[in-house]
């Protein structure tokens, strides 16, 4: 009904998105990968690196973030408020982290609403080292790559005729 009376006051054209109209927060997908690591590998490790990290907490991998750190487990799937590392960004825990200006809010954002949407593991590879089923076609000339010990190690992509 809404959208008849607005054609209407429209003189009958359809009101269409501008191109960048913003997606419903609740829309937008949150990758921890695409996402939220570069946050973490930006302000972060620099002292919660692999190297004597600051209170035990390492934030170069999915793995080590879930170990937590000294002070316990820092996030509860699907809670970002009960999460201690978010307590920590947005300062409800203190030292706000990181130390000095603290994230961006939109950084904030984005680590809140990956936890919130279940702090979910999206990587295309094993973060620890180990082989992988299939390599990226850029990678491997546009050949996938089996996993190690199959009988066919390399296959095409694509079926694409070369002339």
């Amino acid at each position: 009904m809404l959208a008849a009376l607005c054609a209407c006051l429209n003189g009958g054209a359809q009101a269409r998105p501008t191109p960048d109209a913003k997606r419903p927060a609740s829309a937008v997908t949150v990758s921890f990968h695409r996402d939220v690591l570069p946050i973490f590998r930006t302000a972060c490790v620099g002292c919660h690196g692999s190297d004597n990290p600051a209170s035990g907490l390492v934030l170069t991998s999915y793995a080590d973030l879930m170990k937590g750190g000294r002070g316990g487990v820092e996030i509860v799937a699907g809670k970002s408020g009960d999460s201690r590392l978010f307590k920590y960004l947005t300062g409800a825990l203190q030292p706000r982290m990181p130390p000095g200006s603290g994230l961006k809010q939109i950084d904030i954002d984005r680590v809140r609403q990956w936890i919130d949407a279940g702090a979910k593991f999206d990587a295309p590879i094993n973060e620890a080292g180990g082989k992988t089923a299939a390599r990226s076609k850029l990678a491997n000339g546009g050949m996938r790559t089996a996993a190690a010990g199959s009988a066919a190690t390399t296959r095409p992509l694509l079926n694409v005729r070369r002339r």
